[in-house]
């Protein structure tokens, strides 16, 4: 999986600045992350990644490293 892709679709719909997103980024540490802009990251990763997900994966994708989880169970 492309961490950089991720990366930058994480900074493009926060609007922050690239060096603000790590594999340590969540919705507690991001001010950012809001629920709005949680819908509108999932609706881009769908996009992005070709994939689809339930609402019980996009409930817990509040960080980098549940995203990367929830993305590699879903892409084949």
């Amino acid at each position: 999986m492309n961490y950089e892709k991720v990366f930058f679709l994480m900074a493009e719909t926060f609007n922050v600045e690239r060096g603000l997103i790590s594999q340590d980024t969540s919705q507690k540490n991001l001010s950012a992350w809001d629920s709005l802009r949680h819908l509108s990251l999932i609706v881009a990763l769908e996009d992005e990644f070709d994939v689809s997900f339930e609402p019980e994966q996009i409930a817990i994708m509040t960080s980098f490293a549940a995203i990367m989880e929830e993305l590699s169970k879903s892409k084949p």
